[in-house]
C-alpha cells in the first residue's frame, strides 16, 4: 500500500478539491441569513462529496480534517437557524 503525504488526496493536493470556495474556516460575510444558509449547505454538499471519494486506510488524516470541518459547518448552520 502506497502512503501519500499529508494534504494529498488521490495524488492531488487536497486544496484542489475545494476550488471555488474560500479557505476552510474563513469567515463568511453575507447580506442576509438566506445567503449564509445557502453557502453552508453548498459547502456541506461539497465536503460530503469529497468524503465519499476517500479511502479510510489511505486518507485518514484528510478524513478527520474534513469531518471536523463538517462539524463546524453544521454548528454554523445551527447558529443561523437560532437567529431566524
Amino acid at each position: 500500500m502506497k502512503m501519500l503525504p499529508a494534504g494529498m488526496v488521490n495524488g492531488h493536493p487536497a486544496s484542489e478539491l475545494f476550488s471555488g470556495y474560500k479557505k476552510i474556516s474563513q469567515p463568511v460575510y453575507a447580506d442576509s441569513l438566506e445567503v449564509l444558509v445557502q453557502y453552508y449547505r453548498e459547502k456541506l454538499q461539497t465536503l460530503e462529496a469529497v468524503l465519499e471519494s476517500l479511502n479510510v486506510l489511505e486518507n485518514s488524516r484528510e478524513i478527520s480534517c474534513l469531518c471536523r470541518e463538517v462539524t463546524r459547518t453544521k454548528k454554523a448552520l445551527r447558529e443561523i437557524f437560532k437567529k431566524k
